[in-house]
């Protein structure tokens, strides 16, 4: 049943593998795999499949999958050549003397090719499959998607009409359209769908946030969105205003910045600390602002001996990696805090 879910492995070409592996033990290459079964049952296009699908990881690795793909033609033409020569009784091509058995070692190893990056696995696997088993796409992007995200997209049903979220996933679908009518007709808008590991959501961006966002709206691209909940057409949709890269919710959706500095009996270290920081606040990211970067307030808290002082700066910054970076090689990451948006 497990190879039958594999799109492309037929009835027939299943019941050889397993019966082959049954009576003849665990295949231990994709050449050994080529050896014993028969081109005209296990064509190329079902032992493609197979390897797309993760069927061979088990004897070469997730990492050899590309690999692998490459080398399907020669496997097949070395494994039926073999076939033949036990076939008609001759020693075969590889026999055990050792000069023969290291003319094996060199013709079934694996071309040097770059392996597939991950979300190409997750794609083909999704494609064979019709589900991801070696990952999700979003695993890269967990960290932010749960420090910045208000609402999973099934955690929505129970948002009331025309509140404002921030939603974060794959995009699952895609379909751009032409406004027909009112002041944007003639310009493009688009209905998509979000997916993250709950469920997933249907949205519409209007024209003017497409043609602002339009580079970030591609199949398969994981972003964070901040939208309106709308049930004016029946079925739950989010009206999207903003969209945004993951890695870039920092930027534009910190609502606070706070910075901790611990302060040891009559060290003074935290006076120089926090003169470090504060030149690192007035050199950071004011030309961000211009691409839509929303500052962030900035709260001290002061820690001496348990007593906490805490202080809000007239400053506001925005919240870029490099500076989070800065501030935390002075003051420790762990004293460090973003508060989103959607939080208090």
């Amino acid at each position: 049943f497990g190879l039958g879910a594999v799109k492309g492995a037929g009835g027939v070409a299943v019941s050889a593998i397993v019966e082959e592996r049954e009576q003849n033990g665990p295949y231990n290459s994709i050449f050994d795999f080529c050896s014993r079964l028969s081109g005209r049952v296990v064509n190329r296009a079902t032992i493609e499949a197979l390897v797309r699908g993760g069927a061979f990881d088990v004897v070469h690795g997730v990492d050899a999958r590309a690999a692998l793909v490459a080398a399907l033609d020669s496997a097949i033409s070395i494994g039926a050549s073999e076939a033949e020569d036990r076939r008609v009784g001759q020693s075969g091509l590889f026999n055990s003397d050792a000069e023969e058995s290291d003319t094996k070692e060199v013709e079934w190893k694996l071309p040097d090719v770059t392996p597939w990056t991950k979300p190409q696995v997750l794609s083909q696997e999704k494609e064979v499959l019709g589900i991801h088993v070696s990952g999700h796409p979003l695993d890269d992007h967990s960290e932010y998607l749960e420090s910045w995200c208000s609402h999973s997209t099934p955690a929505l049903k129970e948002v009331p009409n025309g509140r404002e979220v921030v939603v974060g996933g794959m995009i699952a679908s895609m379909r751009i359209t032409v406004v027909r009518n009112g002041r944007s007709a003639g310009k493009k808008m688009a209905m998509l769908s979000i997916q993250d590991k709950s469920g997933k959501v249907d949205c519409v961006i209007f024209s003017d946030a497409y043609q602002k966002y339009a580079e970030l709206l591609q199949q398969d691209e994981v972003v964070i969105v901040v939208g309106k909940v709308d049930r004016s057409r029946g079925e739950l949709q989010l009206l999207i205003n903003q969209v945004m890269q993951s890695k870039d919710a920092p930027l534009y959706l910190a609502k606070r910045l706070e910075l901790t500095f611990i302060e040891q009996e009559k060290s003074g270290l935290a006076k120089g600390q926090m003169e470090l920081v504060s030149g690192l606040l007035k050199q950071a990211g004011a030309s961000r602002v211009s691409n839509g970067a929303k500052p962030a307030e900035v709260v001290v808290h002061i820690n001496t001996a348990g007593h906490v002082a805490t202080v809000r700066s007239n400053q506001r910054v925005v919240v870029e990696p490099k500076l989070l970076h800065q501030i935390g090689e002075v003051i420790g990451r762990n004293n460090i805090r973003l508060v989103s948006m959607g939080s208090n």
